[in-house]
């Protein structure tokens, strides 16, 4: 059996204990039937991974970075650490960057003004989505987000919630988005 495990939220409060790590620990010892696959964000949880483990890692990349050479350079540095160590990757986006000018940006900050009586502030967040760079190209025109998650949701925690202001407020936002589009006619 192929058992995949998310340890990503193992070095930070939100995440499993240190039992959990202890347990896991003691069946990887023992059971040398089933593939484990970690999903890791730390180098520290390699010391509990044993030698027939597979390792998954994920990089977050800026918008500077080349993806390519990021491969490349991960390459090396396991050989240099490993040099029996297969490496295969599955996919490699470049980084999304959304513009924060220009009449799109500005519509949408004048609809958060309107859905929760609050001045918009832009932000750079998020990470790694592979299709939005193509989506933007494909469709040549940019490509807005509308986080909505506050901080005490635990966006991504196994407790994340969304509380129903925020969710109402982000209704009425995107309505009045397109409303707003709509006003602009075809560009």
């Amino acid at each position: 059996m192929n058992i995949g495990v998310d340890a990503t939220s193992w070095q930070n409060n939100r995440g499993y204990g240190r039992h959990a790590r202890a347990l896991l620990r003691a069946l990887l010892d023992l059971d040398t039937e089933n593939r484990y696959t970690f999903f890791m964000d730390s180098k520290e949880l390699l010391e509990m991974v044993p030698p027939r483990a597979e390792v998954k890692a994920s990089f977050r990349l800026v918008p500077v970075q080349d993806p390519e050479r990021i491969k490349k350079l991960l390459k090396a540095a396991v050989r240099e650490l490993s040099p029996d160590v297969k490496i295969q990757f599955e996919s490699a986006a470049p980084a999304f960057r959304t513009v924060l000018e220009g009449p799109l940006p500005q519509a949408l900050k004048r609809s958060i003004k309107f859905a929760f009586e609050r001045d918009a502030v832009f932000v750079r967040d998020g990470g790694t989505i592979g299709a939005m760079t193509s989506i933007e190209n494909v469709l040549k025109c940019p490509v807005l987000f509308l986080g909505l998650s506050l901080p005490e949701h635990g966006y991504h925690a196994p407790n994340e919630y969304f509380d129903w202001g925020q969710a109402s407020g982000g209704m009425k936002a995107f309505a009045h988005y397109f409303a707003e589009l709509a006003k602009m006619g075809k560009r």
